[in-house]
C-alpha cells in the first residue's frame, strides 16, 4: 500500500495539486482528512464565500470513490451547521436539505429588523422573546398568540424556534440536536480523550485586571460615540477590535490604511503576566496571544528574565523549526505564540505544564485546540494548568462566556453562544 501525505495549504490556490491527481489516478484511492474542521463554515452565508482551498479539497473528496474518513475534535464548535460541510466531504449531498434549510432546522434564526440579514438569534433577543412570551402566556392563550404573531412578523422566527425558546429559559439557540446526532450516528464515531488516555483533569485559573483611568476614559468614549480622537470605527467588529486594543494597553490611532497602536503609560496585562510567570517558577509555559503588538511587547518585557521565544505568522519556517529544537532541548522556557499559528498540530508543546491566555481569541475551536497542545502531555500524570488573564467588566468577559458555552456544545452536544453579535456584546 502506498501513502501520500499532503498539507491542506497545498490546495491554497484553489486547485488540486498535480501530485495528488497523479497519485489518485494510479488505482483505487482512499482519503483521510485530519483536522477536518478546516472546511466547515458557521452560517449559510459563509458557505457562499467558501475559500478556494476548501472548494478544491471537497472536489477531490467527491472525485474519489474509495473510503473517506474525516477526523476532527471540534465537529460543532460554533453551531450544528458546522457538521454540514464535514458530512458533505464524506458524501456529496449527505443531507437532503440545502444549508439554508439545514440552518433553519437546527438553529433559531431571526431577521434583523429593517434588514434582510438572517443570523443565529443573539442572547439579548432570545431572552427578550422568552420574557415576552412567558408574560403573555400568563395573561391567556389569546395574548400569547398575539405576541407570537407579532414576533414572527418582526423577527421572522420560526414557530418551532419560538416553541423551543418558551421551553428553555436559558439561552439555547440550537434545537433538535438529538435528531441531528441520530441522523449521522451510522456514519460517525465519537472517541473522547478520557476513554483512551489516562489524563489528569485540567486546572483553570483566572487572573482579572482592571482598566487604568486612562483606559477607562478611552473605553467609554468608544462605547458612547464609536470614536476617540484620532480613531473612528464603522461597524461592530471594528469596535470590538479597538476595545480589545484598549484592554491590551494601547490607544488605537488611524494612519493611512491601517491602525497604529500607541502604548499607554501602564499595561496591567503585561504586569499581570510577569506576576504569573514568577509564581509558575521553573516550569515550561506557553503563552497564547491573539494580537501581534501585545505579543511583541510581552516578549520585550520578559526577555531579560526568561528564555523566551516567539511563534506566530511573522517568523519564518526556519525560525519556527529553531524554536521547536530549542524548546525540546530545554533552551527555551517560555513560548509566546499566536493561537492561529501554534494552536494546531504542535504536539511538541505538550511538556509545558502551564498555558497562559494573555489575549483571548473568540474562536471556540482555536481555544480548544490551544488547550489540547499541552493537555496531551498529561500522560506524565501532572495536571496541566490554564490561566486566563483578562480585563473584568469589559468585552473580554463576553469572550470568555462565549467560549465556556461553546465548549458545552463540543463536549456534550447541547448548546453554544460563541456566535454572538459584536454590537450586542459591547453595548
Amino acid at each position: 500500500m502506498k501513502y501520500l501525505v499532503v498539507n491542506t495549504e497545498a490546495f491554497q490556490k484553489g486547485t488540486v495539486p498535480e501530485a495528488v491527481i497523479k497519485f489518485a489516478s494510479t488505482g483505487k484511492c482512499h482519503l483521510i482528512f485530519d483536522e477536518a474542521s478546516y472546511i466547515k463554515c458557521n452560517t449559510p452565508m459563509a458557505e457562499r464565500k467558501k475559500s478556494a482551498r476548501n472548494r478544491a479539497i471537497r472536489s477531490l473528496a467527491h472525485a474519489i470513490d474509495g473510503i473517506k474518513l474525516a477526523l476532527t475534535g471540534t465537529p460543532m464548535s460554533k453551531s450544528p451547521v458546522n457538521l454540514y460541510d464535514i458530512m458533505d466531504f464524506l458524501k456529496a449531498s449527505y443531507f437532503k436539505e440545502n444549508m439554508f434549510e439545514f440552518a433553519e432546522k437546527y438553529t433559531i434564526r431571526y431577521t434583523l429588523p429593517r434588514t434582510f440579514i438572517r443570523s443565529t438569534i443573539s442572547q439579548d433577543v432570545y431572552t427578550s422573546l422568552y420574557r415576552r412570551m412567558i408574560a403573555a402566556k400568563a395573561r391567556g392563550r389569546d395574548d400569547l398568540l398575539a405576541v407570537v404573531y407579532a414576533i414572527q412578523k418582526w423577527y421572522k422566527v420560526s414557530l418551532n424556534g419560538l416553541r423551543h425558546i418558551i421551553r428553555h429559559a436559558d439561552y439555547e439557540p440550537f434545537m433538535q440536536v438529538d435528531n441531528l446526532m441520530q441522523r449521522i450516528e451510522n456514519d460517525t464515531m465519537f472517541v473522547r480523550k478520557e476513554d483512551v488516555l489516562d489524563l489528569p483533569p485540567k486546572t483553570y485559573e483566572v487572573r482579572t485586571v482592571t482598566l487604568t483611568d486612562e483606559q477607562k476614559k478611552l473605553y467609554k468614549e468608544f462605547t458612547d460615540h464609536a470614536m476617540i480622537e484620532g480613531c473612528v470605527v464603522e461597524n461592530g467588529l471594528e469596535l470590538y477590535t479597538r476595545l480589545q486594543d484598549i484592554c491590551n494597553g494601547y490607544k488605537p490611532q488611524d494612519a493611512d490604511d491601517k491602525t497604529e497602536l500607541i502604548p499607554l503609560e501602564n499595561n496591567p496585562k503585561i504586569d499581570c503576566l510577569k506576576e504569573v510567570l514568577e509564581q509558575i517558577g521553573d516550569h515550561k509555559v506557553v503563552v497564547f496571544c491573539n494580537r501581534t503588538r501585545l505579543l511583541e511587547d510581552a516578549i520585550e518585557a520578559i526577555k531579560n528574565e526568561y528564555s523566551v521565544a516567539r511563534y506566530d505568522g511573522k517568523i519564518t519556517d526556519k525560525q519556527k523549526e529553531q524554536t521547536k529544537e530549542d524548546w525540546i532541548a530545554n533552551k527555551v522556557k517560555v513560548i509566546i505564540a499566536n493561537q492561529a499559528s501554534a494552536g494546531f498540530g504542535l504536539d511538541w508543546l505538550k511538556d509545558a505544564h502551564y498555558c497562559v491566555f494573555l489575549s483571548n481569541d473568540c474562536s471556540v475551536e482555536r481555544r480548544l485546540q490551544a488547550e489540547a497542545r499541552i493537555y496531551r502531555g498529561g500522560i506524565d500524570n501532572v495536571s496541566r494548568t490554564y490561566v486566563d488573564i483578562y480585563v473584568e467588566h469589559t468585552v473580554e468577559d463576553k469572550v470568555l462566556q462565549a467560549q465556556r458555552i461553546g465548549k458545552d456544545l463540543v463536549n456534550k452536544g447541547v448548546t453554544d453562544a460563541s456566535v454572538f453579535e459584536y454590537e450586542e456584546v459591547i453595548w
